[in-house]
């Protein structure tokens, strides 16, 4: 559950446009502090044992949904496949403007890297 709350905000960050980055990547943190408040007010009703079964439902889903998800157009383009991840781009973002200005995003991890100074 902690690695797929860690990953998730930056997947979103990966693949979303620029414009709604910041409230996506900001919603599982609001999710997470809303399930803690009603985690509080669900266990001055029901016994501990019930609230720790409901509390594994979001984190099962949250594990099926992190094995569901496909490698982020960022990773494949440092891994050398830019086929793909053109090809992830083309059903990720609807516009060619904003395919573009992911492109140019992620250009700069293909440019050689300077040797360091000896």
């Amino acid at each position: 559950m902690g690695f797929a709350l860690v990953i998730s905000p930056i997947y979103i960050a990966e693949i979303s446009p620029p414009k709604s980055r910041g409230f996506l990547t900001s919603l599982p943190e609001i999710c997470i502090s809303i399930g803690m408040m009603l985690g509080i007010v669900s266990s001055r009703s029901f016994d501990w044992t019930v609230v720790s079964g409901i509390s594994a439902v979001p984190s099962l889903a949250l594990a099926i949904g992190f094995l569901k998800m496909s490698e982020s157009p960022r990773w494949l383009v440092m891994q050398g496949s830019l086929e793909e991840a053109i090809r992830k781009l083309y059903y990720s973002f609807r516009t060619q403007k904003r395919k573009l200005n992911f492109v140019f995003e992620i250009s700069w991890l293909l440019l050689p890297r300077p040797k360091k100074l000896q």
